[in-house]
């Protein structure tokens, strides 16, 4: 009996496990999904400010600084908040703005990477390396 009831605990401590594992995961990929959308948005800053010489929405550069401040630390923060200074230098039609948002946005490339990296490790990885105490 005693036996049947450690086999019942361990059951439900794998599925706990698994229950909280896919919770994780849910988690990391809503916030890539988040992330990522702020690089989409600030590369189509970029592009349309190097192709037209002005932004189609006006407002999105107030919107990813606003969605950025939450999602990132102060480095893609203040990278965002230069972007967004250049954007209204965009639309004070100052001739050198568009080539600076591009080079501004080549410079954004690495510090968006460490966030939209998804470094996963299989579940009894990380159960191995508990069990191990590492």
């Amino acid at each position: 009996m005693d036996g049947l009831a450690f086999v019942i605990a361990l059951l439900a401590a794998l599925i706990a496990f698994g229950q909280w594992w896919t919770a994780r995961q849910k988690l990391v990929l809503d916030l890539f999904e988040k992330r990522f959308q702020v690089y989409l948005d600030v590369r189509r800053i970029a592009s349309e400010a190097a192709q037209l010489g002005r932004l189609e929405d006006a407002g999105l550069a107030n919107e990813v600084l606003a969605r950025g401040r939450f999602l990132f630390r102060s480095d893609v923060e203040k990278a965002l908040g230069e972007l967004h200074a250049l954007t209204i230098n965009l639309e004070m039609k100052e001739p050198s703005a568009a080539a600076e948002m591009n080079e501004h946005f080549k410079a954004m490339i690495p510090l968006f990477e460490p966030y939209l990296r998804m470094p996963q490790r299989e579940p009894w990885q990380v159960l191995k390396s508990w069990l191990r105490g590492s």
